[in-house]
């Protein structure tokens, strides 16, 4: 008995794999990136005090990015559906965009 011969995956549904593991792989790099460096980031952007306040503080905003990740994807998932890829796409992106526009401003006060 022989095993039935599987046909490759389409160019497109290849396409898509690829491009989700590279998106994925990136964000975990930024996530590791910034474990990483939080040590540093800690004397640099919260008080000098204590250095081990600093360094929690760094690792709480860590850990709010963690527990906002499902809820981001579950209220954003939401949107998408009733607007579709590209009205979820642009409010990720003005999202991000005004988060960014957040941190200029205060760094700017």
């Amino acid at each position: 008995m022989s095993e039935p011969v599987s046909e490759p995956a389409p160019t497109g549904m290849r396409r898509s794999l690829v491009a989700t593991l590279l998106g994925n792989t990136l964000e975990w790099f930024d996530w590791q990136a910034y474990a990483i460096f939080s040590v540093f980031f800690s004397g640099q952007f919260l008080q000098k005090s204590s250095s081990v306040s600093a360094l929690l503080g760094t690792l709480a905003i860590f850990a709010v990015g963690f527990f906002f990740r499902p809820l981001g994807g579950l209220l954003i998932a939401g949107f998408t559906d009733r607007t579709g890829r590209r009205g979820g796409l642009v409010l990720s992106v003005l999202l991000m965009a005004a988060g960014s526009l957040l941190i200029a401003v205060s760094a700017a006060s």
